[in-house]
């Protein structure tokens, strides 16, 4: 029996060729130039919880290694992120809540800071677990001995993914002069969504914090990621002077996303007819295995984040 990437190969339409060639995103391989450390550990990693809550992660790890200094990094100062300052542009009832603003526990924000000051690793691309756990025990070893961090890092690494999904989002809905306004009516609660989406499925993100005992839990840092869109929007939309409150070009946005959205699931659906075509009488595809398989091709992720913003719930979602 066929599966869903040889139907796909070589279909009639040329937008379509070859699709079956496409590699799964999930199969990036892993990063193996990593050098070894000069000092070894042969500690086994243990599994614990972390008290943070995930984003839908089934296993926070503590990693045990032993040898070098304890509370190498100083703890920030609680209450030192207990400041911030958002605009919100628009007057009217229907675009001063939610989603053009986001909820923020300052007190988790505090913990996340407090966590990301002794953190000593993050994961910039999907890992093998043993790769994974090699670079924990290099990485800990060094922050152990050495005084550094990885908050500025981490820091440049979320704003490459955010500006990456803002650009994208631009490009594929094609507002024109209207970008920036379509990036406002998204709000922050959306692109939170999309940043959330795309660090789950690409596996990473994850940070390993240093613990007194010689042991790393891995969180995500909930609240900091969204500080890190409210500064974006605050920073480069809240600061221009657009129409935020005009409904007409609310609804006009509004319109070339359905139109956009139209025109993809039409492109689809030729798409499932010629699989089904293809497959004959061997079997029937049904829209739900295509999407499952290789729905990127016309809906990402983050596309569709958008697409729920401005028209709710999506029928290829049911």
């Amino acid at each position: 029996m066929k599966d869903i990437d040889d139907l796909l190969s070589d279909i009639d339409d040329g937008e379509y060729r070859g699709l079956g060639d496409l590699a799964d995103a999930d199969e990036a391989p892993p990063d193996n130039d990593s050098t070894a450390a000069d000092e070894k550990d042969g500690d086994e990693f243990d599994v614990a919880e972390d008290d943070s809550p995930a984003l839908d992660s089934p296993d926070n790890q503590a990693s045990a290694i032993s040898g070098g200094e304890e509370n190498r990094e100083n703890p920030i100062q609680p209450g030192l992120y207990n400041t911030m300052t958002f605009s919100v542009r628009g007057t009217q009832p229907w675009n001063t809540g939610a989603p053009y603003i986001m909820d923020i526990s300052l007190e988790n924000l505090d913990q996340d800071m407090e966590k990301l000051s002794r953190s000593f690793f993050f994961i910039q691309e999907p890992l093998e677990a043993s790769v994974l756990d090699e670079e924990l025990k290099r990485t800990m070893i060094i922050f152990m001995k050495k005084k550094y961090g990885i908050l500025d890092t981490y820091s440049d690494f979320i704003d490459r993914i955010i500006i990456k999904e803002m650009e994208d989002v631009v490009s594929f809905f094609e507002t024109g002069e209207n970008k920036h306004l379509l990036l406002y009516h998204c709000g922050p609660e959306t692109i939170h969504n999309i940043l959330q989406t795309y660090i789950q499925e690409k596996h990473i993100g994850d940070c390993y914090y240093y613990l007194p005992d010689r042991r790393a839990k891995k969180f995500i840092p909930h609240e900091y990621l969204k500080q890190k869109i409210l500064n974006w929007y605050e920073e480069n939309v809240n600061t221009l002077q657009l129409d935020f409150d005009s409904m007409t070009l609310y609804k006009s946005i509004r319109q070339t996303i359905q139109n956009r959205y139209l025109e993809q699931k039409k492109k689809f659906n030729q798409a499932m007819d010629q699989v089904n075509i293809k497959a004959g009488n061997d079997r029937h595809i049904t829209p739900a295995e295509l999407l499952k398989k290789k729905g990127d091709m016309w809906f990402t992720s983050s596309q569709k984040c958008v697409y729920r913003r401005f028209l709710g719930n999506l029928s290829i979602d049911h």
